[in-house]
């Protein structure tokens, strides 16, 4: 019997049955209704050609080069191991370059110096540190001036100092881009050295200002990056030999450096100037950087324009380029190009900058020629 059979006998049923048949021949032919789908399930499993399991595809091995990153200090661009070192707090240091003050201390640790005409017809330097730099001893430290202020801004430094010019002063009170840690009122920060003569007696360390930058939560580092290259510049396009510097200063007392075909050396008469540790002070990269400059009161106090546009000398790798810096007030950075307007790369390691009055330039002594 097949199911139009049964479909037929059920509508016959119901016109001869009566009704209370009818549910029993709707239970019959329910019933027969699932045996005919199990039978047609039981059937189809029965005669189903197995399907050939599927291999999983094999595991790609990806074979890499590591990739070693190579993380630089903001500073300096010296490469280091570990991001966290890349963007430390930075400390401006405040030294005095008066001749009553040599030999000074930790200028040679330091990874950037500005070198600064002060009234007197003296010298002046803010050496920078980060501020985990490992260094016994800084100074003798003096007193603020507004440029060396707007030096130590650039960097967001907490800076120290033993007082200042009354601009100076000033300044340090209306600006929130400098920690001013001035020793008149932080002396916990610095110590007295009784061996010398005041005011050429106040110095710090790494140890002081480290204590100094977790009290007043320095921020980390977030100036630009000025642009580094290990490599030596290629011979030409601009750079000529520099195998001696001397930078006149507005008394005609020359700063005078030499190449010693690794660093540019500081020198003392014909030798290397020698820091009261005995340290010599040897950096990568020379900057001289013409800005224009006027007396401001009867002391002979200065003030310099650094921001803007002028002149300047980089000497690296025993040469020398001519170009210029500028000054952006949108970055709060100064940046040195070549003529041109191509940054000029700096070499990684300790950076020195000579703030010169107009019309000082950098003089290159080039060796004797052989007598025949």
């Amino acid at each position: 019997m097949n199911l139009k059979e049964v479909v037929q006998r059920y509508l016959e049923a119901k016109k001869q049955a009566p009704s209370a048949n009818w549910m029993a021949l709707l239970i019959f032919v329910a019933l027969f209704l699932l045996a005919w789908t199990v039978f047609a399930v039981v059937w189809v499993l029965a005669t189903r050609v197995p399907e050939r399991p599927v291999e999983a595809d094999a595991p790609q091995i990806v074979t890499s080069t590591p990739v070693i990153v190579s993380s630089q200090r903001l500073l300096d661009g010296v490469s280091v191991d570990s991001e966290n070192l890349t963007a430390e707090p930075i400390v401006a240091v405040m030294i005095d370059m008066h001749r009553d003050a040599h030999p000074v201390s930790g200028v040679d640790r330091a990874p950037l110096v500005y070198e600064v005409p002060v009234e007197g017809g003296i010298n002046r330097l803010v050496a920078l540190f980060t501020a985990h730099d490992a260094v016994e001893e800084a100074g003798p430290v003096r007193s603020a001036r507004p440029y060396f202020v707007d030096i130590a801004g650039e960097y967001n430094a907490l800076y120290m100092h033993v007082g200042g010019s009354p601009e100076a002063v000033k300044q340090l009170r209306r600006r929130d881009d400098v920690y001013n840690l001035d020793q008149w009122y932080h002396s916990q920060f610095y110590w007295l050295d009784r061996r010398r003569a005041a005011p050429h007696h106040v110095y710090t360390s790494s140890s002081r200002w480290l204590a100094a930058v977790e009290e007043r939560a320095v921020a980390s580092s977030t100036f630009g990056m000025w642009r580094y290259d290990a490599s030596e510049p290629p011979a030409g396009g601009g750079w000529q030999p520099a195998p001696e510097i001397a930078i006149v200063s507005v008394n005609n007392r020359s700063s005078v450096w030499r190449w010693d075909g690794a660093a540019f050396v500081r020198l003392s008469g014909d030798k290397p100037y020698r820091t009261r540790n005995g340290g010599a002070i040897a950096v990568n990269t020379i900057i001289v950087q013409q800005v224009a400059q006027r007396v401001l009161d009867a002391e002979g106090r200065l003030a310099l324009d650094t921001d803007g546009e002028g002149f300047a000398w980089v000497f690296r790798d025993g040469a020398f380029i001519r170009g210029f810096w500028k000054y952006s007030r949108k970055e709060h950075r100064t940046r040195w190009y070549d003529d041109s307007g191509e940054e000029i790369a700096l070499k990684p390691g300790r950076l020195w900058v000579h703030l010169a009055p107009l019309g000082v330039e950098p003089r290159v002594v080039l060796p004797a020629a052989p007598q025949r």
